[in-house]
């Protein structure tokens, strides 16, 4: 059973040859399942809509290469009307796609090229034809509208490139670097211009350093490898210069100094998480408090639950020590060594910014008291300093939730992870926190795998997250479905066209108390009059896409309720 469940997860769904260029032509959205080919399609497209918006200014400043701006514009034109082909022709609707807002762009941003084109074919020169014409190129700048296609794509790759360098620049240090650049650049214009005054007021044109041009060129040899042969021909020029070759002997040393600390941080930190900067502001992360033997397992799942969208923040005393051993799992992971409780090591996490809190119990504890009584037996010492640790640790578990809590009296949702039941009586009021007791769920399956060996895989197969594996969903009840029974909502489900939704359970939990409420497999559970849905339930499915029948709402979207990995 665990070589089908593997299989399954191996098993790449089959897309035919339209699927697989929408996939392609479709503007590319971090966590679908896109091929790479994506990305340099928009990156073609959106280069060739920069540079034939730039076509039409060069074609004004330079006339004479005429020729060569109308074979560049055939060439852009064509690229142009293949895409808005391969669109049309990949679109789910094809009828309706040529109406749609996009197309309607796309069409007039390459209308304006096919007219001047078909115009130059037919030697068109007259004055009206020529008016046209600049009319047309002016037109040809409706191609800016076609980024409002890639707005999400751009402003996605900016706020990663915002990070990377944030990352980047605090890991390193790379803002000495910065400043010994810009001393350097200060110094060698002000030199150059200093040098070339002296010179020209004292000797004329005459010298190295008459023509103001060449005089950067030498000041900027001086600075980085000393005078050579080329020298002020007067004594005020010759003192200025000796300046500029002592400081540049200076801030080369100190350059040489910088690359080579960065070298060396690179070798300390390779293999290893990136360090939280303190002034990078993410927003819409998920923040993980504390550390155990499957924290790497947890930043996993999280990270293909959510589609590798968002950022993710590790928070404990080593945090910027712990190993990224799969560098495409932790490429969005950020360390942040401190104590969780500290209210201020929270505030540098951005848990003001946060959509969602994990909190994970230590797996390390005090061992002190392992000696205990001599007359004990060594089973019971073990079983009694388990279960003390259990505690201990859960305490610190519940603490950490209390200083999130404090933080953000809005109710972020949390979950955090207890190691011993008993710790649930001392977390009993605290409301909007999900719990996880690995002990409850041990317990639950070995009684179940007792029962039906095997069935581990399944459960297993169920809380993983991967591309292909179904997810366990609660929806609300569709307004078709209103008044219906759970069969008929079953038959619904179970027709649906290119859609995999398996309707397993009625949720009729209350508002603020999520899953309190529910039935599995109602028809042996429920009355039957119990069974007819109302517009309040929401359904239990099975699925691996939220199903179209139920899209998110504004309000679950902006409050941060719903994760879409799409």
């Amino acid at each position: 059973m665990a070589v089908a469940a593997s299989n399954t997860r191996d098993r790449e769904p089959r897309l035919s040859l339209r699927e697989r260029v929408y996939q392609v032509v479709a503007p590319h959205e971090r966590g679908r399942r896109y091929p790479r080919l994506s990305v340099a399609f928009d990156l073609l497209i959106l280069g060739c809509i920069v540079a034939s918006c730039l076509l039409v200014l060069f074609e004004d400043s330079y006339p004479a290469r005429a020729e060569l701006w109308l074979r560049a514009e055939v060439a852009f034109t064509a690229i142009f009307v293949v895409e808005y082909l391969l669109r049309w022709y990949s679109a789910p609707n094809r009828l309706r796609y040529p109406f749609t807002f996009y197309a309607l762009i796309d069409l007039a941003a390459v209308l304006p090229s096919l007219i001047a084109l078909g115009a130059h074919m037919f030697m068109l020169r007259s004055l009206r034809g020529i008016r046209l014409l600049r009319l047309l190129r002016l037109l040809r700048l409706v191609r800016l509208l076609r980024l409002l296609r890639y707005g999400p794509v751009l402003h996605a790759w900016m706020v990663d490139l915002r990070v990377f360098y944030s990352a980047l620049d605090y890991q390193y240090h790379l803002y000495r670097l910065r400043r010994l650049l810009v001393w350097v650049v200060g110094a060698w214009i002000i030199g150059a211009n200093l040098v070339y005054l002296t010179e020209h007021n004292l000797v004329g044109p005459r010298g190295p350093f008459g023509d103001y041009w060449k005089s950067y060129w030498h000041v900027i040899i001086v600075l980085v490898s000393g005078i050579e042969d080329k020298e002020p021909l007067s004594w005020v020029g010759r003192a200025e210069v000796t300046l500029l070759m002592v400081a540049g002997i200076s801030v080369v040393g100190m350059l040489t100094g910088e690359i080579v600390s960065i070298l060396v941080k690179r070798v300390q930190r390779a293999g290893k998480v990136a360090v939280l900067p303190p002034t990078l502001a993410i927003e819409r992360h998920v923040l993980i408090l504390g550390c155990n033997t499957h924290l790497a397992n947890v930043i996993r799942q999280v990270r293909l639950a959510l589609g590798d969208q968002h950022y993710i923040v590790v928070v404990f005393p080593e945090a910027e020590e712990m190993s990224a051993g799969e560098p495409a799992i932790y490429r969005r992971v950020f360390g942040l060594s401190g104590d969780p409780i500290d209210v201020r090591v929270l505030q540098r996490a951005g848990i003001d910014r946060a959509m969602r809190v994990i909190v994970l119990a230590s797996d390390s504890g005090d061992e002190s008291g392992a000696s205990g009584r001599s007359h004990e037996d060594a089973a019971g010492r073990v079983r009694r300093l388990s279960a003390e640790q259990a505690e201990r640790r859960d305490g610190i578990a519940l603490m950490q939730t209390l200083a999130v809590l404090s933080r953000r009296p809005d109710g972020v949702p949390i979950v955090v992870e207890l190691q011993s039941p008993q710790s649930l009586t001392y977390a009993e009021h605290l409301e909007r926190v999900e719990f996880v007791i690995g002990r409850k769920f041990s317990e639950t399956l070995v009684s179940q795998a007792v029962l039906r060996p095997g069935v581990t895989e399944v459960y297993g197969e169920l809380m993983t997250f991967d591309h292909v594996s179904p997810d366990l969903l609660t929806l609300p009840v569709p307004d078709a479905l209103v008044g219906k029974t759970y069969r008929e909502a079953a038959l619904y489900c179970h027709d649906l066209e290119d859609e995999a939704v398996t309707l397993i359970g009625i949720d009729r939990s209350p508002p603020g108390l999520p899953s309190t409420r529910f039935w599995l497999n109602p028809e042996r559970t429920l009355e039957p009059e119990q069974r007819v849905l109302a517009a309040e339930d929401r359904l239990i499915v099975v699925a691996s896409e939220r199903p179209s029948f139920a899209p998110p709402g504004a309000e679950e979207l902006w409050s941060g309720k719903i994760l879409s990995r799409s």
